[in-house]
């Protein structure tokens, strides 16, 4: 398996060059193809929106000298490339670091950190502008899979996908504590499922019987407007962590942290049965998965706020307070 995922790396990291060669000498034009983009997906058998993402890989990775000899050298997967080289384009400076914490951090370590870099390199008024060109981009596909699935993709500002997801947030507790009585397992990614599909049952009734008296169609989202149900509360609790300095400033530099979190839970980082105390200096969030996960093999958290890992007991205790 090691030896055919390094194959892979090398593999992908040659067409990447390739792809960027091609783009700047046109000889994909010699094909009749209307772009590069439309080359690349009839070449590699993908689709263009795939090879349009791996042009703009290609593109940035070029002007790159690091994360290009690392991706010459098989160090980098497409995946780890793309987010890398994204990073990179807004801060320069971090090009080593990222390139470091790829040889040992997971993807979805990577990816987190590489979101970092990207937010903190941002100017209060890049924000305003990155803003505009996500709501431009603003998206809702909706994909039958050969396996007789569908897939429904949503992209947008992040206001507004938050709107969605506190929408669905009371449904959820509904289901969730519908299974907890009916001691059904069911994962959490399936319980969303469910709420979404509920709210859309909801809003096709309510407007089949707005003529009769029944009740009216939901308020359509508004940019920076928090949805609620008159005379309640607000329908989603906001977890955020951001470094102090960056609170005050008003905006992050590099390493700081800004973070909206959502669906987490509280931990006891050694557990209450074990002589953990219910005090700030133990408690922390977790997600679902990764609260099960610490519990079920008793591991522990270690780290600063926003960075931790999950250790066992020993590594916990040779690390000290």
């Amino acid at each position: 398996m090691e030896l055919f995922a390094s194959l892979e790396k090398l593999a992908a990291a040659g067409k990447l060059l390739a792809a960027a060669r091609l783009d700047a000498t046109g000889a994909w034009a010699d094909g009749g193809h209307r772009d590069v983009e439309a080359f690349l997906a009839a070449t590699a058998g993908v689709s263009v929106g795939a090879a349009r993402g791996a042009m703009k890989t290609a593109r940035r990775v070029e002007t790159q000298p690091g994360v290009e000899h690392a991706s010459r050298a098989g160090a980098l997967s497409p995946a780890q490339a793309e987010v890398v080289a994204g990073a990179v384009t807004a801060d320069r400076t971090a090009e080593g670091a990222l390139l470091a914490l790829a040889k040992t951090a997971g993807f979805k370590g990577l990816k987190s950190e590489c979101d970092r870099v990207t937010a903190a390199a941002r100017s209060c008024d890049d924000e305003a502008d990155n803003y505009e060109r996500i709501h431009r981009e603003r998206s809702l596909r909706h994909q039958t899979l050969r396996d007789g699935s569908g897939r429904i993709e949503i992209r947008g500002p992040l206001d507004r996908t938050a709107q969605i997801m506190a929408a669905l947030e009371p449904l959820e507790r509904e289901l969730f504590e519908q299974n907890r009585t009916t001691k059904t397992i069911v994962h959490p990614d399936a319980v969303a499922s469910d709420a979404m599909v509920a709210m859309a049952e909801h809003f096709v009734r309510s407007r089949s019987g707005a003529d009769s008296g029944c009740e009216s169609a939901p308020e359509p989202a508004v940019a920076g407007k928090v949805a609620k149900t008159p005379g309640s509360r607000p329908l989603a609790m906001i977890v955020v962590h951001v470094s102090h300095a960056a609170y005050e400033r008003g905006w992050t530099e590099p390493s700081e942290i800004c973070e909206i979190d959502r669906h987490l839970e509280i931990d006891h980082n050694i557990p209450v049965a074990a002589g953990g105390l219910t005090e700030l200096a133990n408690l922390g969030r977790l997600c679902h998965h990764h609260h099960t996960l610490k519990t079920l093999r008793d591991l522990r958290r270690i780290g600063p706020l926003g960075n931790q890992t999950l250790v066992t007991k020993q590594e916990h205790a040779r690390a000290g307070p």
